[in-house]
């Protein structure tokens, strides 16, 4: 098995956008020795031309290129029709930070802004690993805003076996930068989208994907094999240690001799949390959900608090639009995580940790495999609930037990029916109940 195998290339019989076209690279039953897979192929648009090749995995974007190159084989093929010229596309696609096994979409956007499918490439590839034995083992964190990750991570923190930056909001992501910087550096020339060889160097602010690592390096087996392959590995490791140097280092000025890991939250969870798991084998991940709904009464209240509209909401939009678009989209992301890991993961409810938080703790501490006494877990809680002008200032109500259940307030109905309409599969896949009545408030 190489890096990369190729188990299957499905492309449509007929489009009406399309006149013809053709995925010449890859080919079922190929294989790759690098985290870089190459498409290659031509298409010619029936009422306009053909301009850029999109890379899907799902609906997420991960490429976009140009179709330019020149085909004189397909010009041969099809003389005179419309749109022949400059129809042929050569794209390099790095691999980390996508699932190891996946199915890619390739999809044509035309001058007119019609898009079309091109083909389907399934794909299978080695995890990255870095060969290292680290001394401090990953906690992910995986959440949305609003569900009471400063609490969790507030314990976490307290814990003598896990590094956390003791500093309020407890969000410090040291390892969640270098495993971007590893997704980063490892991407071959991406000209449209990332840094541009006659340019990159005016940009101090910005490295990029790596703008010579092109079609004719890629040509060149020694290059291809080196830049695609080993380089990608050696990257891995550099990252790994620098993960591992900086928390040790934490660990020593917080006086944790003892410590064994380290935890980090990753918000609106993407590529982060698989690839940092792909990096770290024996990496743990909590899941940390809280109601959809109330989750946004807590964003709307404290976005009213602080005065100015946060956690990814783009400007100009109503409640309603932000909840249909972008915490859709966020729950969403949410969901697909959950759906993916869940079997090595470890679930954690807002309102167990806010009901019954030594439970909660206990069990928490034996996924992770940490000391779980008694007395440490009623001192970690006890922690916890302290409050000062920094907690006060983050929350929404008045206590952690007034801020489970705001949704069921009779004034929120149109607020709660797009709620329920939007979150109600995912509100059911983590237990809450889809339609309660209002009244329901106090029994839970």
């Amino acid at each position: 098995m190489g890096v990369i195998d190729i188990h299957g290339v499905s492309v449509p019989e007929a489009s009406d956008a399309l006149v013809a076209y053709a995925l010449d690279e890859p080919r079922p039953g190929s294989e790759r020795d690098t985290y870089v897979v190459h498409f290659v192929g031509w298409v010619i648009g029936r009422s306009s031309k053909a301009v850029t090749l999109e890379v899907l995995n799902g609906e997420e974007l991960v490429r976009t290129a140009p179709i330019d190159r020149p085909r004189d084989d397909v010009v041969a093929a099809y003389p005179g029709v419309p749109h022949v010229e400059g129809c042929g596309f050569q794209v390099l696609t790095g691999l980390l930070g996508l699932p190891l096994d996946v199915v890619l979409t390739l999809r044509v956007a035309l001058e007119d802004g019609t898009r079309a499918p091109l083909a389907a490439v399934r794909l299978a590839r080695e995890a990255i690993g870095a060969g290292l034995d680290p001394a401090l083992q990953p906690i992910v964190v995986s959440c949305l805003g609003r569900t009471g990750s400063t609490l969790l991570m507030k314990m976490l923190a307290s814990h003598p076996e896990v590094v956390v930056l003791r500093r309020h909001p407890y969000e410090s992501g040291a390892a969640r930068y270098w495993v971007h910087v590893l997704r980063v550096l490892s991407q071959p020339a991406n000209w449209m989208q990332s840094t541009h060889p006659d340019t990159f160097a005016e940009d101090p602010w910005a490295v990029g994907s790596h703008p010579f690592y092109d079609e004719g390096v890629a040509a060149t087996p020694e290059l291809d094999a080196w830049i695609g392959g080993t380089y990608v590995s050696e990257l891995a490791r550099f990252c790994q240690r620098s993960i591992d140097e900086w928390y040790r280092r934490v660990a020593r000025s917080q006086g944790q001799e003892g410590a064994r890991c380290f935890a980090e939250k990753h918000m609106w969870p993407g590529y982060g949390p698989a690839l940092t798991r792909e990096l770290y084998p024996r990496a743990k991940e909590i899941f940390l959900v809280r109601d959809f709904r109330d989750i946004v009464r807590s964003i709307l209240a404290f976005d009213a608090k602080r005065g100015y509209r946060g956690f990814r909401r783009t400007s100009g939009k109503t409640d309603e639009q932000y909840v249909r678009d972008d915490l859709s989209r966020a729950v969403a992301g949410f969901v697909q995580g959950w759906k993916a890991r869940a079997g090595s993961s470890h679930l954690v409810r807002y309102e167990d940790m806010v009901a019954k938080p030594a439970e909660t703790l206990s069990g928490l501490l034996g996924y992770l495999e940490l000391d779980a006494g008694s007395k440490l877990v009623e001192q970690i809680v006890a922690e916890a609930s302290q409050t000062d002008s920094q907690t006060r200032g983050h929350m929404t109500s008045a206590s952690l037990e007034q801020s489970v259940g705001r949704w069921r307030e009779p004034q929120d109905g149109a607020l709660n029916s797009l709620c329920a309409e939007v979150f109600g599969d995912s509100l059911e896949l983590f237990g809450y109940d889809r339609s309660p009545s209002p009244s329901a408030r106090a029994a839970s």
